[in-house]
């Protein structure tokens, strides 16, 4: 486009002054028919509207009425013409400038694009290794690889349809600026500017140079066009595609339910001993292992950022040994140090258990993997977990556990390989075979008291009959079934056997953190490890439980299945009355309420708690014991916070809650809110601590835990008794033990001899007092004589111990007081 062609400037002059004659003309008709008016004075660029009279020197400046209705649009542009100055012109210009700026910036293309380009390209990649991995024809029926693809294929369509959306939305900004672009030239000045060739002189520099701008940008905007139509049909292609291949997926998982139970072959006692498919021989086995290795391949791309997590939480692992090493060198070193833990592998094999703790992990995120991948990653957890076993079992039991790890290998290996041909079925029918033996001879030789015995017979009995059902399904020419079924029963009894070492591992390393911090605050005495593993056995067997399924159900190819079943049961919203709710909320809010209150209870170990009443005392310090009940109040609250949060509950809700509780708090819960209330109290106020010896409410005893609605206490007699904190902070306490651990002891005694020298008598008790072991000898002695008679004296004797050891010293005392007196021939009653 441009703005004047010199080739018409001779017929505008023309036309100009044709106009210049007409106006003339109409100026003198006006002129000859009423008064002459004032020349005009404007504001702007535009045609005045306002006409302003002169002054004279009377009257003040005033503004006369609008010119007349009846104006031919000849004189307006007249007017308009005769107003406009250089500077509206060059006004026009700078617009215009900013327009075509704006243009240009609305059609640049970032590198938003070139992110756009490779994500098409690639998906293009993607679909063409799935069309041809679906396009294989194979004998044998790989419902779990056909689930593996119809996931990524839905993956690959919703990145697909959101790189449409961000394609069409930079088409339409581009599209915008087109049309924009058209109309950029539209002012009117800056057409009354082209249309002068005097204007046009003036102002060339500064016209070529839009001109330029102008034609740049209608380039750029062009190209920018053509570049987003082009991605914009290749994303069209990829999205057919994707639904051409999706609706074929759709319709061979529809079918495979038919083709797994239905005949694939013929009975095997009516199977030819020759086909037509062991010709293929050597080429039908590569075709078959590039197939899986391009599954593997292509699924290891697709869940990069699974393997990222798996790295991670080995590298965390790892780290964590390496700053524990000191604890498992000192174990070797020092047998008796750490025996207490019972470590069973951290400290032989740290190495592999912790290698096997995340392979045993890996369900959790490849739960649709292909089996030969799995196979793989099963294999590494056999290598490291066999080290493991080969130092704890005898060697007939690792025997037979290498024979099942030896059958597992060749199950893979032919369920990979092998097609449908009569002598590879019979072998199939072998292996099978030869899977039952081998597992009945491991459960056989393990022994009945190791722990998760009846856990391990459980999934061998799954075992042997998935097993059994492997070969009636080979005989009956289901051979896909068959395949399906002989795996799974291998990875069943392997996998069971292996998961305990799951949880002791995971336990070991609690253990081992646990101890670390208790030294890094000088506490170097044992805890009651059996109290963690009672707390956190059933949530790490529900962990091992769940593993154990998912694989289970993802060899059997029914995991996708059950999971969207179990996924829509809990996240389908339902209500009750007026409240709605999902399943998936309630599961999360009691979910980690429980797991705060096991990590609350888990933490009192790593401040120095033992588990041991009579050494918690000794062992913790008052002030750790005030930390640890903050810690432990912040972990409950920050729990419940999270659940609520977790639960989905609305604000409005839980005001309604609070409401109630507030009427409920009036009618009968003043005493619940009471005991929390000073609970809180008790604990942030330190008047009470763990371990005092006090007495309160008629019970004496020492304090075993301050809870949030009670506060348990030890007595002598081994009872424990729990009073509620609203009894405790509204009584008067006793408490021994509040600035020290000091008690005064008294020992009521009687004495009878010829002579009975006081002198003697003090001699005696302090002497011998100052030689008992936990008597305090800063403060001495006070000996009272009661009543005195000539040959008897009644005396009560006042000394110092520590409080835990009062019975002790005052046992102790009368002995050696007695052996004493008895030596000055005085007899003590």
């Amino acid at each position: 486009m441009k703005f004047f062609n010199p080739n018409i400037e001779k017929q505008m002059s023309i036309k100009r002054l044709v106009i210049l004659c007409i106006a003339l003309f109409m100026v003198a008709g006006t002129f000859a028919q009423s008064e002459p008016e004032p020349a005009t004075q404007t504001t702007s660029g535009t045609n005045p509207q306002l006409i302003e009279k002169p002054v004279d020197s009377v009257s003040q400046t005033q503004t006369v009425a609008p010119e007349p209705r009846k104006k031919s649009w000849r004189r307006k542009l007249i007017w308009a013409t005769d107003t406009l100055s250089t500077s509206d012109y060059m006004m026009s210009i700078e617009r215009i400038n900013e327009k075509l700026n704006d243009i240009r910036d609305s059609a640049k293309l970032s590198i938003e694009v070139v992110g756009m380009q490779r994500k098409i390209n690639g998906f293009a990649d993607d679909i063409k290794i799935i069309r041809q991995s679906i396009d294989d024809r194979h004998t044998r029926f790989h419902i779990k690889n056909l689930n593996l693809y119809h996931s990524f294929l839905s993956s690959l369509d919703d990145q697909n349809k959101q790189t449409q959306q961000n394609l069409n939305r930079l088409y339409n900004r581009l599209y915008h600026a087109k049309l924009r672009l058209k109309t950029a030239m539209s002012d009117s000045v800056f057409r009354a500017l082209c249309a002068d060739t005097m204007l046009r002189r003036t102002f060339d520099s500064k016209l070529e140079r839009l001109q330029l701008k102008w034609a740049r940008t209608d380039n750029l905007t062009r190209t920018g066009l053509r570049t987003l139509n082009n991605l914009k049909v290749d994303a069209s292609d990829n999205s057919i595609s994707i639904s051409n291949m999706l609706y074929t997926l759709d319709n061979q998982l529809d079918k495979a339910g038919d083709q797994l139970l239905g005949q694939e072959v013929s009975s095997l006692w009516k199977s030819p001993i020759s086909a037509r498919i062991e010709k293929k021989g050597k080429s039908l086995i590569l075709q078959t292992l590039d197939n899986e290795r391009k599954a593997i391949m292509y699924y290891f791309s697709q869940t990069i950022w699974q393997r990222i997590v798996i790295l991670l939480i080995a590298l965390l692992l790892f780290g964590w040994l390496f700053m524990n090493r000191h604890l498992l060198k000192a174990r070797k070193e020092n047998s008796d140090k750490l025996a207490y833990l019972h470590l069973k592998y951290l400290n032989t094999n740290p190495v592999p258990a912790l290698i096997s703790v995340i392979l045993l992990l890996t369900p959790f995120f490849d739960a649709y993997a292909p089996t030969s991948y799995l196979a793989i990653e099963f294999i590494l957890l056999l290598v490291s977990v066999s080290i493991i076993f080969k130092q704890k079992w005898d060697r007939s039991l690792w025997n037979e556990w290498m024979a099942l790890v030896g059958i597992f290998l060749i199950v893979v290996i032919t369920n990979q390989l092998i097609e449908p041909t009569f002598f590879q079925r019979i072998w199939l029918v072998l292996v099978y075979v030869g899977i039952i033996v081998v597992v009945r001879r491991f459960i056989q030789k393990l022994d009945p008291q190791i722990p998760f015995y009846r856990w391990i017979k459980i999934a061998s009995a799954i075992s042997l009959v998935l097993a059994f059902l492997g070969i009636i399904s080979n005989l009956f020419g289901r051979y896909s079934l068959a395949c399906i079924l002989g795996v799974t029963s291998v990875f069943a009894i392997l996998q069971a056997v292996a998961l305990p070492l799951l949880l002791d591992t995971i336990l070991e390393i609690l253990f081992l953190q646990i101890q670390s911090s208790r030294l890094r605050i000088g506490i170097n005495r044992p805890f009651d490890h059996s109290v963690v593993a009672k707390r956190l056995r059933l949530p790490l067997c529900t962990i091992m439980a769940i593993l154990w399924l998912v694989l289970l159900t993802s060899n059997l190819n029914i995991y996708s299945a059950i999971s969207n079943s179990v996924e829509s049961f809990f996240t389908t919203p339902r209500s009750v009355g007026s409240v709605s709710f999902k399943l998936i909320s309630v599961v999360l809010f009691f979910a980690i309420i429980w797991f705060a209150h096991i990590l609350q209870r888990l933490i009192s170990f790593t401040f120095g708690e033992t588990g041991n009443d009579t050494e918690d005392v000794s062992t913790v310090s008052k002030e750790q014991h005030s930390r640890l009940l903050v810690t432990r109040l912040l972990v409950l609250f920050g729990g419940y916070l999270l659940a609520i949060a977790a639960s989905g509950l609305p604000i409005d809700k839980i005001t309604i809650v609070i409401g109630a509780l507030g009427v409920g708090i009036g009618l009968g819960l003043q005493n619940i809110v009471n005991n929390f209330v000073s609970g809180i109290i008790l604990i942030f106020d330190g008047s009470l601590q763990i371990g005092d010896e006090i007495e309160v409410s008629g019970q004496s005893g020492k304090v075993k835990e301050i809870g949030l609605r009670a506060s348990t206490l030890n007595t002598a007699d081994g009872a424990e008794v729990i009073i509620p904190n609203g009894i405790i902070l509204s009584q008067n306490i006793v408490n021994w033990t509040y600035s020290n651990d000091q008690r005064r002891v008294m020992i009521e005694f009687s004495l009878s001899g010829d002579e009975l020298d006081t002198n003697v008598i003090n001699e005696v008790i302090n002497t011998t007092l100052a030689g008992l072991p936990n008597v305090i000898l800063q403060k001495k002695p006070v000996i009272l004589f009661t009543k005195v008679q000539q040959d008897t004296c009644w005396l009560n004797v006042h000394f110092w111990s520590t409080i835990s050891k009062i019975d002790q010293v005052k046992s102790e005392a009368r002995l050696q007081l007695n052996d004493a007196f008895a030596s000055k021939g005085i007899s003590m009653k």
